[in-house]
């Protein structure tokens, strides 16, 4: 048994299809066949049920149950792979929620560059829920999310970087920019402008109006939280936005909560994922790193 017929294996059992992996994996079918059979014959049972007539392949009980490892197995190979091409690399793959990098990384990337002008940063910008599980499927070494809590995350280790909440956003001439505060109780009869749920914002919105016994109107929305903004500041509805990213918008007015919905901005890494000597000094020095008055 080797990697190659468990990458064989793996990839029929997907395709459901010997021809389809063979030309996934750029090679003949009598190979990927001939690899298969020899895998089965090594374990001593059938991994794949072959239908010639519906040229069709279903895997077994016995099949799926060993996918399950073999997935485990070429995952941890990939990231071992990974690593050790890594570890004295200076370019550090980061993960990045967009909000968060508009509003609040530039400053901690200026404070890093004085300190490490010698390493690079590759960034994919998802929102936090997304980011979250490139963390955990090994595909980023460092990323910073967002969260409704202080909890742990599974699988992830984390540092507290920030401390922020959500507020109200509403247009400049709604009725409700001149209060002082309001409870999301008050806002069952209003129309929504949100982020999509690959934010933690919509989650807690969701959750939010949840306690309150109602579901929010949600007439718009958006991966963008520019246009989440734009369309609120034009009277299209209202929102529920990280304090952070509403400072000083034109037409728009942020009107504090009754109920204080944190929203807490951490530095995360996967739990046994090997950091380059970079990465471990990044971590530190985002420890380190004054965020106040952001």
């Amino acid at each position: 048994m080797n990697l190659r017929e468990l990458e064989y294996f793996k990839a029929v059992s997907e395709q459901h299809s010997f021809t389809k992996a063979a030309e996934q994996l750029y090679v003949s079918q009598p190979c990927v066949t001939a690899a298969v059979n020899r895998l089965e014959e090594f374990l001593g049972v059938q991994l794949l049920e072959r239908n010639k007539k519906e040229k069709a392949v279903r895997v077994t009980a016995e099949g799926a149950l060993f996918l399950a490892r073999v997935d485990n197995i070429l995952s941890e190979i990939d990231e071992a792979i990974m690593e050790v091409r890594n570890y004295n690399s200076s370019s550090i793959h980061f993960g990045l929620p967009p909000i968060i990098g508009a509003y609040l990384f530039p400053s901690m990337f200026a404070y890093i560059r004085k300190r490490y002008p010698h390493v690079q940063f590759k960034v994919t910008e998802y929102g936090s829920r997304v980011t979250t599980e490139l963390l955990r499927e090994g595909k980023l070494d460092l990323g910073i999310i967002g969260q409704q809590n202080k909890e742990p995350i599974a699988g992830l280790h984390s540092v507290l970087l920030y401390e922020d909440h959500l507020t109200v956003c509403v247009p400049d001439d709604h009725p409700l920019a001149k209060r002082k505060s309001i409870s999301i109780a008050e806002l069952k009869e209003e129309h929504f402008i949100v982020l999509t749920n690959a934010y933690v914002h919509h989650e807690q919105l969701m959750k939010a109006c949840t306690h309150y016994g109602f579901k929010p109107q949600i007439v718009f929305e958006s991966d963008e939280i520019q246009t989440v903004k734009s369309m609120v500041a034009s009277g299209a509805g209202i929102s529920l936005i990280v304090s952070m990213a509403v400072q000083n918008m034109p037409g728009l007015v942020t009107v504090p909560l009754e109920e204080p919905m944190p929203f807490y901005i951490q530095l995360c890494w996967k739990e046994d994922h090997h950091l380059s000597k970079d990465c471990l000094s990044m971590i530190e020095c985002m420890r380190e790193m004054p965020l106040q008055g952001v």
